[in-house]
């Protein structure tokens, strides 16, 4: 499953859902202007990627973070998403 954050119908962040269910998906990606789709998220364009591994059911959400994002609005907003216990890890395109 594949979630997409869009600004005026331009994509600026799409998280890869494994394994959460309906109340994860709600706890977790909460964001307005959120819609589901059926597609892969693309790594080309990324300026920066976030994976948050839960440790309560071994799910895990892949964030990629698009312009106008920035490499350390992304990197910011990837480090706040820590829940306890989870694991975070961010990997920046050239940053």
């Amino acid at each position: 499953m594949c979630q997409f954050t869009t600004d005026a119908g331009v994509v600026y962040s799409c998280s890869t859902l494994t394994n959460l269910t309906s109340s994860g998906l709600t706890t977790n990606c909460a964001a307005p202007g959120q819609f589901t789709a059926d597609q892969t998220c693309s790594t080309a364009n990324a300026v920066g990627t976030c994976t948050i591994k839960l440790p309560a059911n071994g799910a895990t959400i892949i964030a990629y973070y698009y312009a106008p994002n920035t490499c350390d609005a992304a990197k910011t907003s990837c480090n706040a998403t820590m829940a306890s216990g989870s694991t975070v890890t961010f990997s920046g395109n050239s940053c």
